[in-house]
């Protein structure tokens, strides 16, 4: 019997990784598994001047279970109304088919949460032997003074995406 080999040839770790609690060893671990020539694909949340206060709330989200309705309210009515004023809808599905209010509570009670630079993690996964091949989201790291409406926003605190190929090592 063959013996199993644990490296594929396709990776896909979509805004996974960093809700592990331990986000550079989870990406170091997979990048492990992919075989000379694979491709590993990546989604990491951008670090932002809020992202550590967005730690903070999550954490406090997260610890409070009997509040949790009422937050998850709050700020689901936030962002759903945002939402509508912004792209002048009474549609609330995102481009991805999950309601806006689902969505922010998805946003609120994601913990473990973690975040990195584009730089900080194209060079951590090209330290391992890999080429970025594409950028498929690379949002700014703008430096600005965190406001309550931009904290709300939760501003570029999405995921910058990328696609690495694994490069032979002579």
């Amino acid at each position: 019997m063959e013996k199993f080999k644990n490296v594929g040839d396709i990776v896909y770790c979509w805004g996974v990784l960093h809700h592990t609690g331990n986000m550079w060893k989870a990406i170091e671990n997979v990048c492990k598994i992919v075989g000379i020539d694979g491709v590993l694909i990546l989604a990491i949340y951008n670090k932002t001047p809020i992202s550590h206060i967005w730690w903070l709330i999550k954490k406090f989200y997260n610890e409070q279970p009997i509040l949790q309705p009422i937050l998850g309210l709050l700020y689901g009515s936030f962002v759903c109304i945002g939402y509508m004023l912004k792209n002048k809808t009474l549609n609330l599905y995102r481009e991805r088919s999950m309601h806006v209010f689902y969505d922010a509570i998805d946003w609120l009670g994601g913990f473990p949460y973690e975040y990195a630079s584009f730089d900080e993690v194209k060079n951590f996964v090209e330290n391992k032997g890999f080429i970025l091949t594409k950028e498929v989201k690379k949002l700014p790291q703008e430096n600005y003074t965190p406001t309550i409406f931009s904290i709300l926003r939760a501003k570029n605190t999405g995921c910058n995406e990328f696609v690495f190929r694994k490069i032979k090592i002579y």
